[in-house]
């Protein structure tokens, strides 16, 4: 939906909804781009459930869907790196606070 807003308005994601690059995660790395969790994960190649895990930061992103995941977001490797680790840090404290 945001995608579909965006291009009506004649704008980005990124505009409508403002994100400092420091706290973006890969989740939002992906609603910039546009697309949902099921298309990502169809045009990466990999199970729904799997991208769930990677965005929050269960499941470690494998070397190889790196590449991948930086080219279908429209962003540098080193992005997606960063995303996922405040992701994965993220996912670590709220387990430390319960």
């Amino acid at each position: 939906m945001l995608g579909l807003l965006a291009e009506a308005l004649d704008t980005s994601i990124s505009v409508l909804v403002p994100i400092p690059a420091g706290k973006l995660r890969m989740s939002d790395l992906r609603v910039r781009a546009a697309l949902n969790q099921r298309n990502a994960a169809s045009r990466l190649g990999i199970g729904a459930t799997t991208l769930a895990e990677i965005e929050n930061g269960v499941k470690a992103v494998r070397d190889d869907l790196v590449p991948k995941i930086a080219e279908l977001y429209g962003v540098d490797k080193r992005i997606i790196a960063e995303a996922w680790k405040r992701g994965h840090e993220h996912r670590e404290t709220r387990a430390k606070n319960l």
